[in-house]
């Protein structure tokens, strides 16, 4: 799934430059939440206790927090959800999660923790940003002025259907194919024999998908393709497609839409309205650095270097 620029901010460490910041006081300001140099150190992996410590990874971890206090606060004021960082939360939600996405987020906690970040800081960082992702992304999947924008403006992308395709290079290879399906022998087969889309098992699409979201030449097929039908050849740019659809699916209505609205709505579109809504979110903050550690950049989400002692 395509990310925002603003979603892919790394948690790996930069160059080191000694600079002390060991003084307690607030280290940024995000609307009227204040962000405490004491929060950043374990995210940063430093030891407030040391005399002097990296400026560009306290720099970069106070950048993480700046953004994920804007998220929380617009998740709050835009789709009321007011305890997304609360201790409960986080723990529902890993007690919840499919297991892949735990042993990811478990992954991800056990690398910061190898270049020195505090475990506790790291897994409630990488958490939070989860639950942010996956809340708010259901909130915009049932919002209603999304959903009616989608149904009024582009209906097409609500179709959604599962479908079996088997790919080959030439023209004379698909009608091949075409003959052998039409002699009786099973499609899965003849994909997982001769297909050169090793990714999909017996030739399967993920299911549902939407079809204007599979390419237009091959979208526009699948779409109008007889249902339970196999067809073809299609020619795309990556060959030739012989296809079956095995079902699909569209909203007879605004209400049928509205009672079911993950059954038809394009994931990838509620990801890109959720890219939107996080640089608006950002856009939104008031964000101000503490001087001495920094200037915060709106242009690059992140805080430049002071300017060096003379």
């Amino acid at each position: 799934m395509m990310m925002v620029r603003r979603l892919t901010l790394l948690l790996a460490a930069l160059a080191v430059l000694a600079v002390g910041c060991t003084n307690p006081e607030s280290a940024a300001t995000v609307n009227d939440d204040t962000i405490a140099a004491s929060l950043v150190y374990p995210l940063a992996g430093i030891d407030a206790e040391r005399d002097r410590v990296s400026a560009d990874e306290f720099r970069g971890s106070l950048t993480l927090l700046i953004i994920q206090s804007a998220l929380l606060q617009a998740a709050a004021d835009d789709y009321g959800l007011n305890s997304l960082s609360d201790q409960a939360t986080l723990d529902a939600y890993l007690q919840n999660a499919p297991q892949a996405e735990f042993q990811a987020i478990q992954g991800a906690v056990n690398a910061g923790v190898e270049e020195g970040r505090d475990a506790e800081a790291a897994a409630s960082y990488i958490v939070t940003q989860q639950v942010i992702s996956t809340t708010v992304k259901d909130a915009i999947l049932h919002d209603d002025l999304f959903l009616a924008s989608v149904y009024a403006e582009t209906p097409e992308f609500l179709v959604s259907v599962c479908a079996s395709h088997i790919l080959v290079a030439t023209a004379e290879e698909a009608q091949l194919v075409l003959d052998r399906i039409a002699s009786g022998e099973d499609f899965a087969t003849v994909a997982t024999e001769v297909s050169l889309d090793t990714q999909s098992p017996g030739g399967a699409l993920p299911c549902p998908s939407s079809p204007y979201l599979l390419g237009p030449a091959f979208g526009d097929a699948v779409a109008g393709a007889p249902v339970g039908e196999v067809s073809g050849p299609i020619e795309t740019q990556f060959g030739y497609h012989v296809v079956l659809v095995d079902s699909r699916e569209e909203p007879s209505s605004y209400e049928e839409l509205q009672a079911d609205p993950g059954l038809y709505m394009p994931p990838q579109l509620v990801d890109s309205e959720y890219g939107i809504w996080l640089d608006d979110a950002l856009d939104r903050a008031l964000i101000t650095v503490r001087s001495q550690i920094g200037t915060w950049i709106p242009a690059a989400d992140g805080i430049s270097a002071p300017p060096a002692s003379p």
